[in-house]
């Protein structure tokens, strides 16, 4: 965690100050013997793509929104888009930022109308604490049902959802976002893990981890 928090110090302060980042310290996460289910998460890309990246993340966290927001394109027009990968998001959202539970459960009932990654996207797109008017704002922008939206919002199931990935990252000792599992895709859409990536601000972890699947 240590490593991560610096590193999205120095990224904040380059942006700042133009000084280049440093490389963040490697933070080693196991790798998950048993796969993981993906099957109510929200996917990008097609199930019969033979590997799957398995994102947890925080709608509060900068990094995770350089990721979503600049990064991840290029992953989907490279490997998703073409049918060799599919995404599919989990929501962790850490104790340090109050608004993230909030959006969290925003962007599962977003899912809820099928317009989960057009909200997640909207939701990044804020830059500071989510606060409740810029949830609404985003739910508009994409063209959600307000009256469904809300009453989802409300119920004891939205906050379930979000507290069952909560659960499963913690299981997984994810130790902060963005944290990506990258692995094969099983015949019962569960994912063997291969590899664990932490953070990154470039696609050179997560492509490292897709030449070595695809045996390139």
């Amino acid at each position: 965690m240590v490593a991560l928090a610096a590193a999205i110090v120095w990224e904040g302060r380059a942006r700042f100050f133009g000084a280049p980042p440093p490389p963040p310290s490697p933070i080693n996460v196991p790798i998950p013997t048993e796969p993981i289910a993906i099957g109510e998460s929200a996917i990008r890309g097609v199930l019969s793509a033979p590997v799957a990246i398995i994102e947890y993340a925080d709608f509060e966290c900068g990094s995770c929104a350089q990721f979503a927001l600049v990064v991840e394109p290029g992953l989907l027009r490279e490997y998703v888009d073409k049918g060799r990968v599919l995404v599919a998001f989990k929501h962790f959202p850490l104790q340090s930022h109050p608004g993230a539970r909030n959006a969290a459960r925003a962007a599962w009932c977003a899912s809820q109308q099928g317009k989960f990654w057009e909200m997640r996207d909207k939701l990044f797109r804020f830059r500071g604490g989510l606060e409740d008017s810029d949830i609404e704002a985003a739910a508009q922008a994409v063209g959600l049902d307000m009256a469904l939206f809300n009453f989802c919002r409300a119920t004891v199931e939205a906050d379930q959802q979000v507290q069952r990935d909560k659960a499963e990252g913690e299981r997984l000792k994810v130790p902060g976002t963005p944290t990506f599992f990258v692995g094969r895709v099983m015949p019962d859409h569960r994912v063997q893990v291969t590899d664990a990536i932490v953070g990154p601000t470039s696609t050179e972890g997560l492509q490292g981890a897709l030449r070595r699947l695809f045996g390139k």
